[in-house]
């Protein structure tokens, strides 16, 4: 217990030193900077955008710190839960609590591997952190926890006769929660996650428990469908109308042409965000296979890379890009799951070769941490305002 105590505030400590800095310089620019204007909208009695967990969250805290404070102190502990909830994720499938603590500080800051198109280092990429965006950091903690529960219950969805269990209806409130919470903080990770939960269905019908799997899917998929229909609907005809929205279209790989025109390197840098979790099923193809939360990891992935590579929204957003957010979050899910499987399996030179991996993933972010900070603004003076990321 002292280990883990031990590990815990390592990895407090290591999120508050990455948090602080970062969004304290984050705060009065770019996303920061819209989405406390919304907040303030929002003490005012104006609710202008669906997604609103952040708002209320901040709006709640700056009843006792200054606006910019609050915002510091709800990223920071969101951080801070994202890493203990890695970490408890990674400690069960690793040989020590050293081990797990490693990988979830490497995970915290991991990007694709992008020092290649220096200073280009976002655009185009598939990331696993961004530092740049309110919602999508508070939704990333969500989405793990509620990837934790969902995969906790599909595990034992082939036992017969607990449904009615309190440990079952337990987990199913959890699941519930988790599901409403994270979509009303964006609903971009349950826009891939409910239709990879169909997939998965199908993929492992035969073993399914399909009474269990059932009610499950009403309870996930209610609780997110029925936020995302609201969101859709108060986008469409509410106060969304006021930015032009007009729902989604189909475009066909023109959000990615917007981000990088070049087709080759896009493909390339693609390939560079997807190092780590590649080599780990291709070195493990067995135990990959065996992992169902690693297969419904990638099925999301997959899922929300459709959204992002085939739709744009309508109106003045259009060029937005939301659609990627999604992405990014599955993705350090996929990071995770792939880390917590090497953990595990992994040994000899495959072992070696899958870490060393993770550390060139480290390495771009790194360098991704310093440049969000205006670091290269000398090499690139147009900044994120421009998309010179």
């Amino acid at each position: 217990m002292t280990e883990r105590r031990g590990a815990w505030t390592a990895i407090a400590l290591l999120a508050i030193a990455l948090a602080v800095p970062q969004m304290s310089y984050q705060a009065p620019r770019g996303d920061f900077s819209a989405h406390l204007r919304m907040v303030t909208a929002l003490g005012q009695g104006n609710l202008l955008i669906p997604h609103l967990l952040f708002h209320v969250l901040t709006l709640g805290l700056a009843q006792i710190f200054t606006l910019q404070v609050a915002v510091v102190i709800l990223m920071t502990c969101c951080l801070v839960a994202e890493g203990l909830l890695v970490y408890e994720g990674l400690r069960r499938a690793s040989r020590g609590p050293l081990a797990a603590g490693v990988v979830t500080g490497a995970l915290l800051i991991a990007h694709p591997i992008c020092f290649f198109t220096f200073p280009h280092l976002y655009l185009g990429y598939l990331p696993t952190n961004t530092w740049h965006n309110p919602t999508v950091n508070l939704l990333r903690p969500l989405a793990v926890a509620l990837f934790l529960a969902v995969e906790g219950y599909l595990i034992g969805a082939g036992r017969r006769g607990a449904t009615r269990s309190p440990a079952a209806r337990g987990a199913l409130l959890t699941i519930g929660l988790l599901a409403l919470l994270s979509t009303l903080a964006k609903p971009s990770y349950s826009m891939g996650l409910l239709p990879a939960l169909l997939v998965f269905g199908l993929i492992y019908f035969s073993a399914l428990d399909k009474r269990r799997f059932a009610i499950f899917l009403l309870v996930v998929g209610g609780c997110a469908a029925l936020v995302i229909a609201w969101q859709f609907y108060f986008l469409l005809y509410g106060g969304g109308t006021r930015w032009g929205d007009q729902g989604l279209t189909w475009a066909p790989f023109v959000m990615m042409k917007v981000f990088d025109h070049s087709g080759p390197r896009t493909a390339l840098k693609i390939a560079l965000s997807l190092v780590f979790p590649v080599l780990v099923v291709g070195f493990y193809p067995r135990p990959a296979a065996r992992d169902q939360g690693l297969v419904l990891t990638w099925i999301t992935v997959g899922v929300a890379f459709g959204w992002y590579a085939l739709f744009i929204e309508r109106g003045r957003r259009a060029y937005d890009g939301n659609m990627l957010w999604g992405v990014m979050v599955a993705m350090f899910i996929l990071f995770f799951a792939s880390s917590r499987l090497l953990l595990r399996v992994g040994t000899g030179w495959r072992a070696r070769v899958g870490w060393s991996a993770l550390g060139l993933h480290v390495a771009g972010g790194i360098l991704f941490y310093i440049a969000a900070l205006g670091a290269f603004r000398s090499v690139c003076p147009d900044g994120y305002y421009r998309w010179c990321w």
